[in-house]
Formats: structure tokens, C-alpha cells, sequence
């Protein structure tokens, strides 16, 4: 707790202060509370807590502070403007709270429902807000976005030749190279197992140049999953197949999308894997069919598919 006189000039701080800022009565008496600015907050956060402590008599919100060593700490600080009876302002006393505690404690909570806890790009859950997110912007923009679904090829071989352990870096150092694939603003997600998801947005207005876009994208993902990676002791010559699908707007579904982009992956793994498919409404009527009923994944999938469900607008 710190109390200042009507100017602002701190007067009086109590032991907790010091534990939690590091200044002492000496450093702190006579300043102002700008000795704890962070530099973190424009001038117009500050103009908003002048205002509303004039209008209201009171601020209370998040705020970032510093302690004497320069450290940044979050704080929730309540502002209260001590009047007399005729409404003049004598003093304000404050009250500050260390949250740090409180913010890891949300962010490792944050990270649990939303990141993937091996490689630490978002999961499925995040995945459908980005998606949804491209799809808003692609009808405001008018602008295609387009999805790559990829799977690895063999990974089930490696993990039943050399266990999980290896499997699991080969799946850590992939997603450090899938995100140096994409542009900034586009999302690399992990679904599970050995597939991952990226979302590319903003494309192109005009079709072709999208899909000629996203293709440009996704064969600088097949040059970086097609190379030899050196898992501990071993080395494991990797490969990938994408199947990726493009749209524009809301009025495709995100699990249709996602289906879309299955199904064009399962095209890749038919035509002997490495290589990119683009969705066009002849696979899901091959599938349908029973085309592609001997082609499958290295592990089965988790997802069941309805293709008849699917929705072509683009």
C-alpha cells in the first residue's frame, strides 16, 4: 500500500511495498508512483486512470510495474481518492498485488487447453479458432485462404523400429521446420499422432494465383519433411503427403474443409506418397466409391470421415 498527497507525491508506504517493488521508504517517499512506470503502457492508459478516478473517485485494473532491479511484474492495483466533504481531493491511497504467481499459474492452464504439450503448436481446439478466423477474414479481405493437412510417411515404422522416444523428436524437430515454411500470421497446428495442419490466409483475390500460392507453400513443406533427420543416434530419412484445399468465406464448413483436405492427403498416399493434391469433388465420389479403400495412413485415423457431407463451394 502506498498513500500520496493531492499532487500524487508518495508519502507513505507500508513494509509491503518494499517487499513487492524493492524501493524502500528513502528510494520511494517524496516520487511519484511514475518511479514504478514499466514502460509497458502508453500515455493513454495513464489518461484513462486520470479520467476515471475523476469521474468515479476510483481506478482498479491490471497494470505492469517495475521493481527496483528493472524487473517487469504484473500487478492488480486499486486507486481510491480520499475527499473531503466538500469534494476536494486530499489524498490517494493505493493497493498493489503481485500476480505473477497468478499469471503462470493461467498461462500454463492456457497452454494445457490450447498447445500441444510435445511440440507446442496449437492443437485441434486452437486450430478451429484460427481456421475460423481466416474464414472471417477471407469474406471481409475477399482474399482465398487455403488448408494443407499432412501426414508423415512411415512413422509407424520408426516408432515400432526404435520406440517413441525417437518418434517423438522426429515430431519435435518437423514442427520447428513447418513453421519456418509459413508466413507470418499463418498458423502450424498438430492434430495428433504424425499429422499436422497449416492454415495459410490472406491468399489472393483471384483463385488460380491462390492455389498456385498455397502449392508454392506446400512444396517448400515437402522439401523440408523430405530430408534425413538425425534422431539421437540413428538417422531417419522422413517424407510427407499433403492434401490441401482452398476457400473463401464461411459458407464451407471448417470440418468440411478439413475433410477436403483429407481426402486430397489420401490422393497423395495413393500416388505413392511425397507429393501434394489439390480437392476437387472427383475424390470424395472415388472414395464414395471405393477407389481409395486400399490406401490408408501409416497409423489409422481418429477421424470419421462422412464424405458425403462434404460442401465443394469455394
Amino acid at each position: 500500500m502506498f498513500i500520496t498527497d493531492a499532487q500524487q507525491v508518495i508519502l507513505r508506504i507500508n513494509h509491503a511495498f518494499t517487499e513487492i517493488t524493492g524501493f524502500t521508504e528513502k528510494d520511494a517517499i517524496g516520487q511519484k508512483p511514475s518511479l514504478l512506470n514499466s514502460g509497458r503502457h502508453t500515455a493513454d492508459f495513464y489518461s484513462e486512470m486520470t479520467k476515471m478516478i475523476s469521474q468515479n473517485g476510483a481506478w482498479k485494473g491490471e497494470i505492469f510495474n517495475s521493481r527496483k532491479n528493472g524487473e517487469v511484474f504484473p500487478g492488480w492495483l486499486t486507486i481510491t481518492a480520499v475527499k473531503t466533504a466538500e469534494g476536494k481531493v486530499t489524498n490517494y491511497v493505493a493497493m498493489l498485488t503481485d500476480i505473477t504467481e497468478r499469471k503462470i499459474a493461467e498461462n500454463e492452464i492456457n497452454n494445457l487447453a490450447f498447445f500441444d504439450p510435445l511440440t507446442n503448436l496449437p492443437n485441434r481446439r486452437l486450430l478451429y479458432d484460427r481456421l475460423k478466423q481466416v474464414q472471417i477474414a477471407s469474406t471481409r479481405d475477399e482474399k482465398y485462404g487455403a488448408l494443407l493437412m499432412i501426414d508423415l510417411d512411415k512413422f509407424k515404422a520408426l516408432n515400432d523400429t526404435h520406440g517413441h522416444d525417437y518418434g517423438d523428436m522426429l515430431l519435435q524437430q518437423i514442427s520447428k521446420n513447418l513453421c519456418s515454411c509459413v508466413r507470418k500470421g499463418d498458423t502450424v497446428a498438430r492434430l495428433g499422432g504424425d499429422e499436422f495442419v497449416i492454415v495459410l490466409k490472406n491468399l489472393n483475390t483471384n483463385q488460380q494465383e491462390s492455389i498456385r500460392l498455397a502449392e508454392a507453400i506446400a512444396k517448400k513443406v515437402l522439401a523440408t519433411l523430405n530430408l534425413t533427420y538425425q534422431l539421437g543416434k540413428i538417422e531417419h530419412p522422413s517424407s510427407g503427403s499433403i492434401g490441401a484445399t482452398i476457400f473463401i468465406g464461411t459458407q464451407t464448413s471448417m470440418d468440411d474443409i478439413l475433410k477436403q483436405a483429407d481426402l486430397a492427403m489420401y490422393k497423395s498416399k495413393q500416388q505413392g506418397r511425397n507429393t501434394v493434391n489439390f480437392f476437387d469433388p472427383s475424390m470424395a465420389k472415388d472414395q464414395k466409391h471405393g477407389v481409395s479403400e486400399t490406401t490408408s495412413r501409416d497409423e489409422p485415423s481418429t477421424n470419421t470421415l462422412n464424405y458425403e457431407d462434404i460442401n465443394f463451394n469455394f
